[in-house]
Order: C-alpha cells, then sequence, then structure tokens
C-alpha cells in the first residue's frame, strides 16, 4: 500500500461524503467502536474516473495492528470490507444479522490463490463450518467479506465483529 496517497481529513469531512442516513449510522458506529480504543485509520481520496473528476468520497483504512489493515470502508459506493482473524468469529456465525452471515458466507475465494485443481496456495485461508458444510475463504482483503447494503440491524453484529478482533488483537500481544 505504499503507492498510496495518504491524506489528512477529518471524521467529520468523511461522513459529510456518506448520503444514506443508515450508513452514516453505520460509519459511526465503526469509528466509535475503533477510536474509543484508541486505534488509527488511514484515508485516500476516490476520484472517477483516472483521478479526472471530482472528488467521489473517501476509503478509509482501519488498523487494529500492525501495518495490515482490518476493515476497509468506502464512502461513496458505500462497502465494508473485514479481515476476520479472530477464527471463533467464524463459530458464532448464527448470532449474526442475516446480511452479514450472508456476506461471509457468499464471500468468494481470492481468484489468484487457489491453482486449477482448487487447492489454495501462499498467504493461507480461512476453512470453517457451517451447518454441515465446508467454506474455504481468502485471508487477504482481496476478495474477502465485502459487505454491501448494510440495514441497521446490521450494526450490532459488524461492531461485534470489531470488538471480538480488538480484543483478539490485544490478547495476541506481548
Amino acid at each position: 500500500m505504499g503507492g498510496y496517497q495518504w491524506i489528512n481529513v477529518t471524521q467529520d469531512e468523511i461522513m459529510d461524503t456518506i448520503e444514506s442516513p443508515v450508513n452514516k449510522k453505520i460509519a459511526a458506529a465503526i469509528f466509535d467502536t475503533l477510536l474509543t480504543n484508541g486505534l488509527r485509520f488511514k484515508v485516500r481520496a476516490e476520484y472517477m474516473p483516472n483521478d479526472s473528476c471530482p472528488l467521489y468520497g473517501y476509503t478509509v483504512y482501519f488498523y487494529i495492528k500492525g501495518s495490515k489493515e482490518t476493515i476497509i470502508m468506502n464512502t461513496y459506493f458505500f462497502k465494508i470490507q473485514l479481515r476476520i482473524n479472530n477464527r471463533s468469529t467464524l463459530d458464532k456465525l448464527d448470532d449474526y444479522s442475516k446480511n452479514i452471515r450472508n456476506a461471509i458466507l457468499n464471500a468468494e475465494p481470492c481468484k489468484a490463490c487457489p491453482n486449477s485443481d482448487g487447492v489454495f496456495t501462499g498467504h493461507g485461508e480461512y476453512i470453517f463450518t457451517y451447518q454441515g458444510k465446508e467454506y474455504r475463504k481468502c485471508q487477504t482483503m482481496c476478495s474477502n467479506f465485502k459487505i454491501r447494503n448494510l440495514h441497521e440491524d446490521d450494526i450490532d453484529s459488524l461492531t461485534d465483529i470489531i470488538s471480538r478482533e480488538i480484543f483478539f488483537s490485544k490478547s495476541k500481544r506481548p
């Protein structure tokens, strides 16, 4: 991500680019959960196409540990991407809203990871079983757990996953 041009904008400036009241609530809950835990974020502007049009919104990268983002939020298309390091979260899928659960279950595996036989290589995968079916999902942010069309009833599920990631990360620190 060294090629990204990071910019300094406030949380209010980011929130102003989100049109839907529900998406604003979701973004506020994400900011609140992360910032109250002293965590950081980086921002880059989104322009379309090829930077020739005015600002469309921001992509916000939230970090829990190290240099790997845990959450990516795009304010224009309002899309959330999650990295789930705490594998026990995948055991709680029945506790989450249908939308969040389906986003996790229906996430596509990374197209660059499996070989022609469907065997994953390289940077690893999530393997978990839900209702007797095995799921294999990519660990990197390239394709995993993209959540769109969020609803107000998804907020608790989303903040629970984020809180679990924060606690998991803190418990792993020396």
